[in-house]
């Protein structure tokens, strides 16, 4: 019933992208903070002092690409919702696949403010790689 709302009628479309909208702002804005719960004392005033030095063009830089992440996220998020519907009203044409998983896997990330952390790993950007 709420799934169908939101994906069918244009007041659950609105209330969604609003949502996802404020949200991906939200993130967007507060960038720099969202994985302080990984930080330790000494990282924590290391990467504070990082953020206060930083220059304008690469904190906008920060700000723009966890607003993309988390928008993206959302996104893939509407597509699993509509795919979701769609699977409800045929269900026997409409199997999961990998591409669902992986949409997940991309909304979760995103929603959470993580997916442009994930993305770094493996880089040599990574302050975790030796």
């Amino acid at each position: 019933m709420l799934l169908s709302w939101l994906v069918t009628s244009s007041c659950g479309n609105l209330l969604f992208f609003a949502i996802a909208a404020i949200a991906s702002l939200l993130y967007g804005w507060n960038c720099w903070t969202i994985n302080e719960l990984d930080w330790n004392d000494a990282l924590q005033e290391e990467d504070a002092e990082r953020w206060k030095k930083g220059t304008w063009p690469w904190k906008a830089h920060q700000i723009w690409l966890n607003f993309l992440g988390s928008a993206l996220g959302w996104w893939a998020f509407w597509i699993l919702l509509l795919d979701c519907k769609r699977g409800r009203d045929c269900p026997q044409d409409h199997p999961l696949t990998y591409i669902d998983f992986a949409l997940l896997i991309v909304a979760f990330l995103g929603m959470t403010g993580y997916l442009p952390h994930v993305s770094r790993y493996g880089s040599n950007l990574y302050p975790g790689k030796k």
